[in-house]
C-alpha cells in the first residue's frame, strides 16, 4: 500500500496552495481598500477593486483545472485511508487475539512472545503508513479553503444525471437544471416552477472496500443488510463479520446505520455503534475487518 501512496500526484496541490496565498492577500487588500473607500475619490476606488477583482478572477481561472485534479488523486486517497485503516484494525485485532489465546492457555511464554513481537511490529508498521496517508490528506485540505470545496460538494458536476421526473415535491439535495443555471433545492421545497426542467437526484450509495477494489451498492428505500450470509446485501464471506451484522435504512432525515447483535459489533469511523447512527457522507461503517463507506451523492 506504500507503493499505492508514492503513485498519488502531489503537484497540483503545491500549485494551488500558491494560487490560495495570492488569493488571501488580494481578499486582504479588498478589506483595507473598503475602509480607505471615504478617504478616496470614487475613480479611484473603483480603479483598485476592479483590478483586484480581475486579478481574483484570474486566479480562481488558473485554479479551476488544478482543482479537479486535485480531486481526483484526493478520492484515491481517501480510498486508500480507508483501506489502511482497515489494515490496521486488522492488526490491533491479531495481537488482541494473540493476547486472549495466551491467556487461555493456548500459546506458552515463547510463543506467545514471539507473536506478539509479530503483532506489535505488523501494527506500528501499519500505523505509520497511515500517518504518512493522513499527512499528505492534510497537504490537500491545506490547498483548499474548506473540506467542502476540496470534496467538490457544491460543483453540480457531482450529481447524476437522470430523466425529467413529475413529482409533486423534490427529495432534500434535488437539483433542478433550467438550461440557464443549476438550482439545489433544500427539503421540503416546493416543486420547482420551471418548464421543461430536469430533476437530477443526489443517489447515495455504500462502497464496500475489498483488496482487489471497490463495489458500489445504491441505496433507496429499500434497507441494506450487510453481512456473511448468502442473503445479504452486501456480503463479506469472512469470520469476523456475522451472518447478518448491520442494516442501513431510509429514515425520514436520511439514513441510518443499526447493529443486528453482530459477535464483533460494529464502528463507525473507528467508534463502537451503540443504537442507531444518522449517516453523514464520508462516513466508514466497520464490520469485523471490512469497511463499508457511505456517500450521500
Amino acid at each position: 500500500m506504500f507503493q499505492d501512496l508514492q503513485e498519488i500526484d502531489v503537484s497540483a496541490i503545491d500549485e494551488l496552495a500558491a494560487v490560495k496565498e495570492e488569493q488571501e492577500v488580494l481578499e486582504e487588500r479588498l478589506k483595507k481598500l473598503e475602509e480607505e473607500r471615504e478617504h478616496v475619490s470614487a475613480a479611484v476606488y473603483a480603479r483598485v477593486e476592479a483590478d483586484y477583482r480581475e486579478r481574483l478572477d484570474a486566479l480562481e481561472e488558473k485554479a479551476r483545472p488544478l482543482k479537479e485534479t486535485a480531486r481526483g488523486e484526493y478520492t484515491k486517497l481517501r480510498r486508500l485511508s480507508e483501506r489502511m485503516t482497515g489494515v490496521v484494525e486488522k492488526a490491533r485485532l491479531d495481537q488482541e487475539e494473540a493476547e486472549l489465546r495466551h491467556k487461555l492457555g493456548e500459546l506458552d511464554e515463547d510463543a506467545f512472545k514471539e507473536r506478539l513481537d509479530g503483532c506489535r511490529q505488523e501494527l506500528e508498521a501499519r500505523q505509520a503508513e497511515l500517518g504518512e496517508v493522513e499527512e499528505v490528506m492534510r497537504r490537500f485540505g491545506d490547498a483548499f479553503r474548506s473540506e467542502d470545496e476540496l470534496l467538490g460538494q457544491s460543483s453540480p458536476s457531482a450529481v447524476l444525471e437522470a430523466e425529467t421526473l413529475e413529482i409533486p415535491a423534490p427529495p432534500a439535495n434535488a437539483v433542478v437544471e433550467t438550461g440557464a443555471r443549476t438550482m439545489v433545492l433544500p427539503r421540503s421545497a416546493p416543486p420547482p416552477e420551471v418548464p421543461g426542467a430536469t430533476v437530477v437526484l443526489q443517489m447515495p450509495r455504500l462502497v464496500a472496500h475489498h483488496e482487489e477494489g471497490t463495489t458500489d451498492y445504491r441505496l433507496g428505500t429499500a434497507p441494506l443488510v450487510i453481512g456473511r450470509a448468502e442473503d445479504a446485501d452486501i456480503r463479506f464471506p469472512i469470520p469476523s463479520v456475522s451472518r447478518h451484522h448491520a442494516r442501513v435504512s431510509p429514515g425520514p432525515d436520511g439514513f441510518v446505520v443499526t447493529d443486528l447483535g453482530s459477535g464483533n459489533g460494529t464502528r463507525i469511523n473507528g467508534e463502537l455503534l451503540t443504537g442507531n447512527h444518522a449517516l453523514r457522507d464520508g462516513d466508514t461503517i466497520q464490520v469485523g475487518t471490512e469497511l463499508v463507506t457511505f456517500h450521500s451523492g
